[in-house]
């Protein structure tokens, strides 16, 4: 709603749900303008306000609108609904706050890295024996959050059978995951004789601050796995997944806490795999993200471990 309240002032309301629809670059511009007092006297943007819209036509007015800097897809998925449940599964986690939903939002991570987290776990359309890698959760994201969003309006009168929400129940237990192998690399990769992992361009270091690892509660560290080199190994667990015939959901196989298990149980061996790697493939990390090399080598590596363990426990 508008109210007049002086002559040339206005005063308007915004509910949950509505603000910029268009316009958003423009006031990132304006904010950060102020913040250092860099606005010329007398400029102005012209605001066009519209009250009494139907809710289910914002996103149509929003995509119609946004014809100039693109907006990211992400940005109009959020305001059309399509990050609810994900927003609904992560709303008592400390770190829920730490995530943005739209480009104008402040976070640490964003809508996107939640996606590909589930996409690098997605048995449906990567089932372990296909050979098939989800290499997109690392060299795609906006593709990923493109992918995800055609998903849920395929699904739209059948949402709980969407692709994403059948892998609902592993995202918060595969961001522990994800912060575990980034933060234990490091050390493994020392600890096993294998070189000076901060040497590594693999291996982020942040001197004087630290980097945050909020999905697994762990203790700031200077060091931590760059993606590149993390995706591969964090996808190779897609090995523990498995999908319930009972339930359609994907479940852990032998639950969350055997997955940290084989992870400590593998991470030497998939340093030195790594370590391999960075010699038949480079030493940066954008290299081994996209290698398909490397990932169908880690992949096997954690798929002959479990087949070891099953011999050994006949």
């Amino acid at each position: 709603t508008v109210k007049k309240v002086g002559d040339d002032l206005y005063e308007l309301r915004i509910k949950d749900g509505q603000g910029i629809v268009d316009g958003g670059h423009t006031y990132e511009i304006i904010c950060k303008a102020l913040d250092t007092e860099n606005v010329p006297e007398d400029q102005y943007v012209e605001i066009q306000v519209r009250t009494g819209v139907d809710e289910d036509l914002i996103t149509e007015i929003s995509a119609g609108l946004n014809t100039g800097i693109a907006v990211k897809h992400h940005s109009i998925a959020n305001l059309d609904g399509k990050f609810s449940w994900i927003k609904e599964e992560i709303a008592d986690e400390t770190y829920a706050s730490q995530i943005a939903w739209r480009e104008t939002d402040d976070g640490d991570y964003d809508v996107r890295d939640l996606i590909c987290v589930l996409e690098a776990m997605n048995v449906i359309e990567f089932p372990n024996d296909s050979g098939v890698h989800p290499l997109s959760a690392y060299e795609g994201r906006e593709r990923v959050t493109k992918k995800f969003s055609k998903d849920a309006d395929q699904h739209e009168l059948d949402p709980e059978n969407s692709v994403y929400r059948r892998l609902r129940p592993l995202l918060k237990d595969a961001l522990i995951l994800y912060d575990h192998i980034r933060y234990d690399f490091r050390r493994v990769y020392n600890e096993a004789d294998l070189g000076n992992a901060g040497a590594l361009d693999i291996v982020e270091a942040r001197k004087g601050k630290s980097y945050e690892f909020p999905f697994a509660a762990l203790p700031p560290s200077e060091y931590r796995l760059t993606k590149g080199a993390l995706y591969p190994i964090f996808a190779a667990f897609r090995n523990k997944v498995w999908m319930n015939p009972d339930t359609g959901l994907a479940e852990w196989d032998g639950g969350f806490s055997s997955v940290l298990e084989l992870w400590n149980q593998t991470a030497v061996e998939l340093a030195t795999q790594t370590k391999a790697a960075i010699k038949d493939y480079g030493r940066k990390p954008d290299v081994l993200g996209k290698s398909r090399g490397h990932w169908n080598n880690v992949h096997k590596t954690v798929e002959v471990h479990l087949l070891r363990a099953f011999r050994r426990n006949m």
